[in-house]
């Protein structure tokens, strides 16, 4: 079953947000008694509730993708796993990101290209619109939108990093800190520990990994 794609993501990776409502979860275990801190305090230093509300539910679909065990290895704050659990939950609940990052940020990476551009990025969009019918009906304006905002994303978890050639970015390797996953499925242990996170997210997209456990 082909998954349905949605690119409303204008929200930045709100990777102190993820952190904060993580830490919050970690203290009441109960994702109600969370919601209740993070507004009655105003945790988020947000303007209005609906700001508040907005976030929190955004930061919420993505850790509820993840199991208390991620959600613990963000709350420890150590900010290359918090950009790399991140992305993994933004690919989850988006697939058109996980998609993305499959075949483009990986393929890119595999086949040993430096760089990615928008074209790369208005190609896979366009060659998914006979297997995504959805698309057909994305308005210019959140097209145009979902762009930049993914870019952005990509560069705020460290994906890719800025180039100085035009609109291209420069793709980023990254490998686990001493913080980092340890001991996880075989298949995806070899891409972390020898290759970049690229690889690393298109085998969590697939649910290959569902455990983690922290070098301590």
């Amino acid at each position: 079953m082909v998954n349905s794609y949605k690119i409303g993501f204008a929200r930045t990776a709100l990777l102190q947000e993820t952190v904060l409502i993580a830490q919050v979860f970690g203290e009441l275990q109960e994702w109600g008694a969370v919601k209740n801190s993070v507004r009655d305090g105003n945790l988020l230093q947000a303007r209005t509730d609906r700001s508040i509300d907005v976030v929190y539910g955004e930061v919420h679909k993505r850790l509820s993708l993840l199991n208390e065990l991620q959600i613990e290895v963000i709350a420890d704050d150590y900010p290359q796993d918090v950009r790399q659990l991140v992305w993994i939950a933004m690919c989850k609940q988006y697939p058109f990101i996980g998609d993305f990052t499959i075949e483009v940020l990986s393929s890119a990476h595999l086949s040993g290209r430096s760089e990615i551009s928008y074209e790369d990025y208005g190609y896979f969009f366009n060659s998914k619109v006979l297997i995504h019918p959805e698309l057909e009906t994305v308005s210019n304006k959140t097209r145009s939108n979902a762009q930049p905002a993914l870019f952005q994303m990509m560069r705020q978890c460290e994906l890719i990093g800025d180039s100085a050639v035009g609109d291209a970015e420069e793709l980023v390797g990254q490998r686990p800190d001493k913080h980092a996953v340890e001991d996880i499925d075989d298949h995806f242990l070899a891409p972390v520990v020898g290759e970049t996170v690229v690889v690393a997210v298109a085998k969590v997209v697939g649910d290959v990994v569902q455990r983690l456990r922290v070098r301590r």
